[in-house]
C-alpha cells in the first residue's frame, strides 16, 4: 500500500509506548507537576490509531481521547477486532471520545472511522460519551488544524 520495499517498514510496539507512558512519562510529570488523574491522551494518523488503542487497553489510563483521521485500515483493521474483544469482557468504557476525518481522506479512512465509532456506539457502553464528526473538503493533512481545534473544544468543553 505505501509502495515500499519488503522489510522497509518496521511497526508495531503499541504495548511497549503505553508501558513507557503509564510507567514512566506520568509519574515522572505526576512528581514534578501538579496534576489530576483527568487525562487526555489525541493523536492523529497513526497517532489516533495508538489513541484508540488506549481507549481499548487502558481506558482507565486517560478520560478523555481526541481519535482523530485513526488509520484503523492498519493491520487488517485490527482496532474492530480488538473492541469486539473488549465488548466481550465489558459493558462499561468510561471516557470521552472525539473522533474525527476529513471527508477527503479517501476510502480507507473516512468510512472506516465512521464505521468504528458506529461500532463504539453500538455497544452501549455505560460512560463512554462519543462525537464524532467529519470535515467537509479536508484532507488527511489539511484536517489537523481543524481537528486540533475541534478536539480541544469538545473534550475540554466550559460544561465540565
Amino acid at each position: 500500500m505505501l509502495d515500499l520495499p519488503s522489510g522497509a517498514l518496521n511497526s508495531g510496539g503499541a504495548s511497549i509506548f503505553l508501558t513507557v507512558i503509564k510507567d514512566e512519562i506520568i509519574p515522572f510529570i505526576d512528581e514534578r507537576y501538579k496534576t489530576t488523574t483527568d487525562r487526555g491522551i489525541s493523536g492523529h494518523s497513526l497517532g489516533g490509531l495508538f489513541a484508540s488503542y488506549c481507549l481499548l487497553t487502558e481506558p482507565e489510563l486517560f478520560s478523555r481521547y481526541g481519535i482523530n483521521s485513526p488509520s484503523l485500515w492498519w493491520n487488517r483493521k485490527v482496532m474492530f477486532n480488538l473492541e469486539k474483544a473488549y465488548s466481550e469482557e465489558h459493558d462499561e468504557l468510561k471516557a470521552k471520545v472525539f473522533m474525527s476525518v476529513g471527508s477527503l481522506e479517501g476510502k480507507s479512512m473516512t468510512p472506516v472511522m465512521i464505521e468504528f465509532a458506529e461500532q463504539l456506539r453500538s455497544r452501549g457502553y455505560k460512560g463512554l460519551e462519543l462525537t464524532h464528526y467529519v470535515f467537509e473538503d479536508e484532507t488527511h493533512t489539511s484536517v489537523v488544524p481543524a481537528m486540533m481545534s475541534r478536539t480541544i473544544r469538545v473534550l475540554y468543553n466550559s460544561s465540565d
